[in-house]
C-alpha cells in the first residue's frame, strides 16, 4: 500500500500555534513526519511526504489536494495539531461524512493513537461541508484522513504529545497498518 503524508499546513501558512512554546502545526509536523513515515515503512507500506506549498503550488486547499493527488497514494493521512481556547484537550480524526473507506482508516488510527498517547478520545468526526479540512476530505481521489491527535494551543496537550512523540508517530503508522 503506498501512503501520503501530508505535512498540514506550509512554511508560509503554518496553522494553529501554542503560544507558550512557539510552535506551530507546521514546525511540529515537519519534524515528526519522517519518523511516521519511518514507522509506516517499517510495517512493508511505502510512503510519501507532501506539502501544499511545495508540492502542490500554493498555500490553499486546491494546492493541498493537488499535492495529494498527485501522490497517486492508496491513503492519505493530514498531520495536524487541534486548537479552540487553549484548554480544550483530547485526540479526534476526521473523515468525509460518505466515504467508508475513509472512516474505517479514520477509527484504525484514532484507536491507536488514544491507546498510545493516551488523551481523551475524542471520536472519529464525520465531515458534511467544507469546515475543517473538508476540501481536502472531499477532493482527494484516495480516501483521506486529518489526524487531530492533541490540541496544539493547550500547553499540557502539546507537551504530552512532544514527551510521547515516538508513540505518537507510531500509534499513527500502526492505525495505518491495521487499515
Amino acid at each position: 500500500m503506498k501512503v501520503c503524508i501530508d505535512i498540514g499546513h506550509c512554511p508560509s501558512a503554518p496553522g494553529a500555534k501554542n503560544r507558550h512554546h512557539g510552535i506551530t502545526e507546521y514546525r511540529f509536523w515537519k519534524t515528526f513526519a519522517p519518523q511516521v513515515a519511518n514507522y509506516i515503512n517499517g510495517y512493508g507500506h511505502e510512503t510519501v511526504i507532501v506539502n501544499r506549498e511545495t508540492d502542490g503550488g500554493g498555500t490553499g486547499m486546491t494546492a493541498c489536494v493537488r499535492a495529494c493527488n498527485e501522490a497517486n497514494a492508496d491513503v492519505i493521512v493530514a498531520l495536524h495539531g487541534n486548537a479552540y481556547n487553549g484548554k480544550a484537550s483530547g485526540s479526534e480524526t476526521l473523515y468525509w461524512h460518505t466515504s467508508p473507506r475513509g472512516r474505517r482508516l479514520a477509527q484504525c488510527i484514532q484507536e491507536q493513537i488514544v491507546r498510545l498517547l493516551g488523551l481523551p478520545d475524542r471520536g472519529i468526526k464525520p465531515i458534511t461541508g467544507t469546515e475543517r479540512g473538508g476540501a481536502q476530505l472531499r477532493g482527494t481521489v484516495a480516501p483521506c484522513v486529518i489526524v487531530e491527535p492533541f490540541f496544539i494551543d493547550n500547553t499540557a496537550d502539546y507537551e504530552h504529545a512532544l514527551d510521547h512523540a515516538d508513540n505518537l508517530c507510531r500509534a499513527i503508522a500502526t492505525g495505518i497498518a491495521n487499515y
